[in-house]
């Protein structure tokens, strides 16, 4: 797995308009990730960068198609919901899972078949967060 800080907060990101509004730093990842679909689809994915208000999916263009259908906008009405599970890799302490409720925020094609699906968590547990926020500042301060 690596993990590298980000220089800038503006690097590969979609928000309308082209402007970055993060709070929180990311790091670059290679973690696994699945990602459950309202209708019961079940797609696999990479977590390119994590934060802790979100993350952004590395995927094919098949399953980036299942989670930003065409009519989606740059602000939309009605965000998608998935439900996303990964585990975090041990670093001071012992390896976790992350199961979570996250929307769809943004989405960017790379090249034909590589996209980059930006979410938000919607249902992080407060435990979770913790272990969370600690792995972040924990690799931020390696990177």
């Amino acid at each position: 797995m690596k993990l590298r800080r980000r220089e800038s907060a503006t690097e590969c990101y979609f928000i309308s308009m082209g402007l970055d509004r993060r709070q929180y730093p990311r790091i670059d990842t290679d973690i696994p990730l699945t990602i459950s679909m309202g209708n019961g689809e079940q797609h696999v994915g990479v977590v390119c960068n994590l934060s802790r208000a979100g993350l952004q999916i590395g995927c094919d263009r098949w399953t980036a198609t299942r989670m930003v259908p065409a009519t989606f906008s740059a602000v939309p009405a009605d965000p998608v919901q998935i439900e996303i599970q990964f585990q975090i890799p041990a670093t001071d302490e012992a390896a976790f899972d992350i199961k979570t409720l996250c929307k769809v925020v943004g989405a960017t094609r790379l090249s034909q078949n590589v996209y980059r699906v930006s979410v938000q968590y919607v249902d992080l547990d407060d435990n979770v967060f913790r272990k969370l926020d600690r792995f972040i500042s924990a690799s931020l301060t390696v990177s």
